[in-house]
C-alpha cells in the first residue's frame, strides 16, 4: 500500500495532469482472491468466451485475475470487466494457454477485448476516462509479463481495443 494524499497519486506518464480529474481509478484487489471468490458461473462463461476465442485449447480451467465494475459506456450504470488467464495445468512456470480481457454483460456471451495465447502477458484495468467527451471512457490499461509492463490508453471499437497511446518499460 502507498501512503499518499490522493492527489498524489494523480496523472502519470500516459494521462496527462489536464485530464486527471476525469479518470476513474480501479481499486485493486490481489489476483488470488478475485479468483478465490469469482462465481461459478461467471467462470464458466469465460470459460465459454475462452474455448469461442481459442478453439484449439482443451480443458479450460481460467484463473480470474481481475474482476471490476465502472461506467465504461456513459450510461451511469457500471460495467463488468473481467481479466483471465488459463495456465498450463501441468506446469505453473510455462507459458499461460491463454490471456484475455473482456467487457461481460449482465446476460449473454463477455466480449474479448484483448487477448494472445501462449504467453507471459496478462492484463489488469487500472481505470477510465473520457478523453474525447463523446460519453463511452476509454480504458487505461496495464499490460504485464515477467520482462515488463506496458501502460496504455485504448478505445474500444468492434474488434477489440485499438491502442491510442502507450507508454513500456522492459
Amino acid at each position: 500500500m502507498i501512503d499518499a494524499p490522493a492527489e498524489a497519486l494523480r496523472g502519470d506518464a500516459v494521462v496527462p495532469t489536464s485530464l486527471k480529474d476525469g479518470l476513474v481509478y480501479v481499486t485493486p484487489t490481489p489476483p488470488a482472491e478475485v479468483d478465490r471468490d469469482a462465481p461459478r458461473e461467471l467462470r464458466a462463461r469465460i470459460a465459454e468466451a475462452i474455448a469461442a476465442a481459442a478453439p484449439g485449447l482443451k480443458a479450460i480451467k481460467p484463473r480470474i485475475d481481475q474482476r471490476t465494475r465502472l461506467d465504461l459506456d456513459g450510461d451511469g450504470s457500471p460495467d463488468e470487466v473481467v481479466a483471465a488467464v488459463v495456465p498450463d495445468p501441468r506446469d505453473e512456470e510455462a507459458d499461460l494457454r491463454f490471456s484475455g480481457l473482456f467487457l461481460v454483460p449482465p446476460a449473454g456471451a463477455p466480449v474479448l477485448l484483448r487477448s494472445r495465447t501462449g504467453t507471459r502477458e496478462r492484463y489488469a484495468l487500472l481505470g477510465a476516462l473520457d478523453l474525447d467527451g463523446d460519453g463511452p471512457r476509454e480504458l487505461y490499461l496495464n499490460t504485464y509479463g515477467d520482462d515488463g509492463f506496458s501502460l496504455s490508453l485504448e478505445s474500444r471499437g468492434p474488434d477489440g481495443l485499438k491502442t491510442l497511446g502507450r507508454w513500456a518499460c522492459g
